[in-house]
């Protein structure tokens, strides 16, 4: 089996303006859309492009980690992600235009306790021999 890491996963929201962003005016969007993201869990997208199966590894807690597990269940990925008690999964902001550079507003993510580092870590300990981690 296939494993992928990603410790701070995010959903991301787009945004698509008709015009240049103007920070001192409100911004309407033409088209809006959310997306989830992190390093580990693009690849196990990519994976799932070329037929190959994975498991998500990491963090995920409130409500946006709630839709972290729902869209990775839609794309027909496995996922073992560590709960969090206090917090949530963060939200990263990607707001563009045809006439602008994408700005970008990510959040830091949730603090994680040592219980749930440790959570975690009995995941990896499950990783038997032959399989592969991608980090």
């Amino acid at each position: 089996m296939i494993y992928t890491v990603t410790l701070n996963p995010a959903i991301d929201y787009h945004m698509n303006l008709a015009s240049a962003l103007d920070p001192s005016d409100i911004n309407i969007s033409s088209h809006e859309y959310l997306s989830i993201g992190g390093k580990g869990i693009n690849v196990s997208k990519a994976l799932k492009f070329l037929g190959k199966d994975s498991i998500v590894l990491g963090f995920a807690g409130g409500f946006t980690g709630d839709m972290l597990k729902d869209a990775l269940r839609k794309l027909d990925i496995k996922e073992e992600l560590t709960p969090i008690e206090q917090g949530m999964t963060r939200i990263n902001v990607k707001i563009s235009s045809s006439i602008t550079n994408e700005c970008q507003l990510n959040s830091q993510g949730p603090a994680i306790t040592d219980s749930e580092v440790e959570a975690f870590a009995d995941n990896l300990r499950r990783i038997k021999k032959g399989d592969i981690l991608a980090l």
